[in-house]
């Protein structure tokens, strides 16, 4: 379901006071939304269905924009991928809703006959330029794969639970609830490790057999938090 989000991530407003005071809300807007409600069509208890083309500009635009899709989701893996994958067809549903809002703003007769190129090059550039990176930062919340899920589960726990010394041991059982195998969390630390989050350190040996393994976690957790 995540991937057909287009997320916005706003920065948060400002405190203001609140009042009894109460802008009238704008006539034009209501009116452009009552043009939008009575776009629908209903026969015998359905929703009728319409079609509209784009323009050969248009489809040019968009041919384009779809190559681009197809190149730099090549390069992508897990979540991002996925949600990158949508790109086209969430394209073509911005630029049919930026074409009827236009109409519906504008308080034009005769409906759009056809998608113009600018409603589609409008479309990309808020797809790229807007909704990307907005959504990137709400999947790099979530892990933008299992791995990259787990590899946060395991720092946010360490920073809970103030934790400077770790174990393959303790982080498989306390911080994710067993839900790997111990080579699956070995895997996970080495990760870590290569990303600098964590680094092993030097174990003394307790009686026979080979010294247990610790890593240390990277100080720039504590600052990042």
């Amino acid at each position: 379901m995540y991937a057909r989000m287009l997320f916005a991530w706003p920065d948060e407003p400002s405190y203001r006071q609140l009042a009894n005071d109460v802008d009238e809300i704008e006539p034009e807007f209501q009116n452009a939304l009552g043009r939008l409600v009575d776009l629908a069509k209903i026969e015998d208890g359905h929703l009728l269905k319409r079609s509209i083309d784009i323009s050969a500009e248009a489809a040019t635009a968009f041919e384009q924009f779809r190559k681009f899709s197809d190149r730099e989701r090549r390069a992508l893996d897990g979540r991002e991928r996925e949600w990158f994958a949508k790109g086209p067809g969430q394209v073509l549903r911005l630029a049919g809703t930026l074409c009827w809002l236009d109409w519906a703003m504008a308080g034009q007769v005769e409906e759009p006959q056809q998608i113009d190129a600018a409603y589609v090059i409008s479309a990309i550039e808020m797809w790229r330029e807007y909704f990307l990176p907005h959504a990137r930062a709400a999947l790099r919340q979530i892990g933008f794969n299992d791995q990259h899920a787990y590899a946060r589960r395991v720092l946010r726990w360490a920073w809970v639970e103030r934790r400077l010394t770790l174990s393959r041991e303790g982080i498989r059982r306390d911080a994710l609830a067993q839900y790997l195998d111990a080579d699956q969390t070995q895997k996970l630390i080495d990760a870590l490790a290569r990303a600098g989050w964590l680094r092993e350190t030097e174990s003394q040996r307790n009686g026979p057999g080979r010294p247990a393994r610790r890593w240390h976690v990277n100080p720039e957790l504590w600052r990042e938090a």
